[in-house]
């Protein structure tokens, strides 16, 4: 067995800058069994931690509010799991070069599961910091590793559609986590425990993983510069995802009560967009992996700008109001906005070797996080100073100078 899976990452060592392999052997055959099961694993894994961490964000943003905690505060503590991916992002690479895998993950989820049910047993304000920090950490810890495994795993032939099944994953599990409160309710401890068990059933389908679990290269771990010196690109990919997905998903419902709707309405905004985040992905994968997926992905960053040109104009107040074309346009917009992160995860594990994976990947989820944590901020103050339209011209704004940064880079490496 440890052959087989040796002979497997061998030659997707041989064929990460090269074309895939045209057929496979008897042994290669009980591998792609094999493989098929270790991604499935990670993938339902990840799922169940979307639903765990979906639930936590609205559950203590609900908790602190009726505790009578200042707005700021709330949102400096939605902020812990983001700083949390800054700070510890940078030691991942050299963890997961003397770690195996596997126990990374059970690990991470050990550490997510003890914070859950702490947060009833410390219930006050400084206690819950720490343990958000905390599980934001172990929840990077486990983003990080399993997107370091399903890129090493991924063939240049099913790269995309891969990536997509693995943001469909993580979408859905967010849309399912605040639902998990609504049916537990905010109160009392059967929240946190429903959390718990969220995180539990992430590990349930781990053991399906133990006969093919990807093994970074036993040298020292690229550094962490040069995913930022040889992909710029994509990471400027992620940064506009996480930049745009952040700020629409706080600030659409914002938006449709300035233009008009009322509450149930103004949340709808969000659903549609939500739900565009989760169908999207497969079919954009599978569509990425029969053409060139950069220029998809360019595809995708012009139907975020058309999303944020056409959303005034279909809007209640605005000169074509229509709910059925404004939800219609919301679901390709929320689609090919997520598809953004599903592209360029795909594109750098495309352009990564194995020993460059770990590193790249980590670059990848700091640059994302970056994007989620600016992104709100820079809305935030666009609206204060624009007014409603200030989230148009921050996503128009966004849009053009990646085109603009993009153009340059390639006129900089056509250049003699």
């Amino acid at each position: 067995m440890e052959q087989r899976v040796r002979c497997f990452q061998a030659a997707k060592c041989a064929s990460v800058r090269g074309p895939a392999c045209i057929g496979w052997s008897e042994g290669a055959r009980v591998n792609a069994r094999e493989r098929r099961r270790s991604l499935a694993a990670i993938i339902g894994s990840v799922f169940g931690v979307g639903i765990a961490y979906g639930a936590l964000t609205p559950l203590l943003s609900l908790r602190l509010e009726a505790a009578g905690v200042d707005s700021l505060v709330i949102g400096l503590q939605g902020a812990m799991f983001p700083m949390a991916t800054l700070v510890i992002g940078g030691f991942i690479p050299a963890l997961v070069s003397r770690v195996r895998l596997l126990p990374v993950l059970y690990t991470s989820l050990a550490v997510a599961t003890a914070s859950a049910v702490l947060f009833p047993v410390f219930p006050s304000l400084s206690a819950w910091f720490a343990l958000r920090f905390l599980m934001g950490a172990a929840g990077t810890v486990h983003w990080i590793v399993s997107e370091i495994w399903m890129n090493a795993l991924a063939t240049p032939r099913d790269r995309s559609r891969l990536m997509g099944a693995y943001a469909t994953a993580l979408a859905a599990g967010f849309t399912v986590g605040p639902l998990v409160v609504r049916a537990t309710g905010p109160e009392g401890w059967l929240p946190f425990a429903a959390i718990a068990v969220g995180i539990l059933i992430a590990a349930l389908p781990l053991p399906l993983a133990r006969a093919l679990v990807p093994t970074l290269p036993p040298h020292d771990p690229v550094g962490m510069r040069d995913p930022f010196r040889r992909q710029p690109g994509v990471l400027l990919a992620a940064l506009l995802a996480g930049l745009l997905d952040a700020a629409l998903f706080v600030f659409l419902p914002l938006y449709g009560l300035r233009s008009g709707l009322d509450a149930s309405d103004a949340i709808a905004l969000v659903a549609w967009f939500m739900a565009g985040n989760v169908v999207f992905q497969i079919p954009l994968g599978m569509w990425a992996d029969r053409s060139d997926r950069w220029q998809l992905l360019r595809l995708c960053v012009l139907c975020s700008l058309l999303g944020a040109l056409l959303l005034p104009i279909l809007a209640p107040d605005g000169a074509m109001p229509s709910k059925p074309l404004l939800a219609a346009m919301l679901f390709v917009w929320g689609g090919t906005s997520f598809g953004l992160y599903t592209l360029s995860l795909a594109i750098l594990g495309e352009r990564s070797s194995l020993a460059e994976l770990a590193a790249a990947n980590t670059a990848f989820v700091m640059v994302y996080e970056v994007g989620s944590v600016s992104g709100p901020i820079l809305a935030g103050a666009a609206m204060e100073v624009a007014g409603r339209d200030g989230l148009i011209l921050l996503t128009v704004a966004a849009c053009a100078l990646f085109f603009l940064v993009e153009r340059l880079w390639r006129a900089e490496r056509a250049a003699p």
